[in-house]
């Protein structure tokens, strides 16, 4: 599961242009803990993946790998 949410988080990342460095920006999550997310290490708490969704635009449950 953790490996879904990091290809389909990078798949829309790259869809809308953004690069890590903004995502933390628009987000204020932890660059750390996005790079951990990114590389399949942890998933996101809610209140996180709600504001990746809300930034990269996309469903939270396709973004989980529902």
């Amino acid at each position: 599961m953790k490996e879904i949410f990091a290809e389909r988080l990078r798949t829309s990342m790259t869809n809308m242009n953004i690069k890590q460095c903004e995502l933390v920006k628009l987000t204020n999550i932890p660059k750390a803990t996005i790079s951990n997310y990114l590389n399949a290490k942890y998933m996101p708490k809610v209140e996180h993946l709600l504001k990746i969704c809300e930034v990269l635009g996309v469903d939270f449950r396709w973004l989980f790998g529902k």
